[in-house]
């Protein structure tokens, strides 16, 4: 943060997200790109997941901060995943912003140091838990993006935009964008492995 390089790619994405859609966030991590879009979107629901319980707390912390702490800013303590309700291994690595529950070892992915069980919910449960019609989603879940986009993803027409953080090798890479395009997203901003699609 001190050399302005953390989340540097997905800051100069956010000024294009709807100021007047919510947004649900997954992998809040310490809540920077989280605070920056409560910033713009203002009264607008912002539902954030980072299932790092000792995250939660920091994200809190900034918020309070900030003075972003209000009605519609909401933290929830799960794994975002395409099933709700479940209990899955999150894995800890010496980096907590490489936290994941996705089961492949990504590149940047140092020496894990634990394995802890979280619980999961899932889009279209968060659709119905806080009463959203249309909204823009955040991802940012090292890795779990595939599942989370392609499976159990009905909320898919009420989704108007995605910033998305892809950590995939180029095959997978490319079947997300491919996906998303098919299911009428366009490409509208790119930066590096960050990607910005709307309809």
């Amino acid at each position: 943060m001190f050399h302005d390089l953390y989340e540097k790619k997905e800051r100069k994405l956010i000024h294009s997200l709807d100021d007047n859609l919510d947004v649900i966030e997954a992998g809040g991590g310490i809540g920077l790109i989280s605070m920056y879009i409560k910033k713009k979107i203002k009264s607008k629901k912002l539902i954030i997941l980072e299932p790092n319980e000792r995250l939660n707390n920091i994200i809190k912390n900034n918020f309070k901060i900030n003075n972003l702490i209000n009605d519609d800013f909401f933290l929830l303590n799960y794994a975002l995943s395409d099933e709700a309700n479940q209990i899955v291994e999150f894995q800890k690595f010496e980096s907590s912003m490489a936290n994941t529950i996705s089961k492949e070892v990504l590149d940047y992915n140092f020496k894990k140091t634990e394995s802890i069980k979280v619980k999961t919910t899932n889009i279209n449960k968060i659709i119905k838990d806080f009463n959203l019609e249309n909204f823009q989603l955040v991802l940012d879940i090292e890795g779990a993006e595939l599942e989370v986009l392609t499976k159990n993803n009905t909320w898919l027409s009420n989704c108007k935009k995605i910033l998305l953080e892809n950590h995939f090798e180029t095959k997978r890479l490319n079947y997300i964008n491919d996906y998303l395009i098919k299911k009428n997203f366009k490409l509208v901003e790119k930066n590096e492995n960050v990607f910005l699609f709307s309809k």
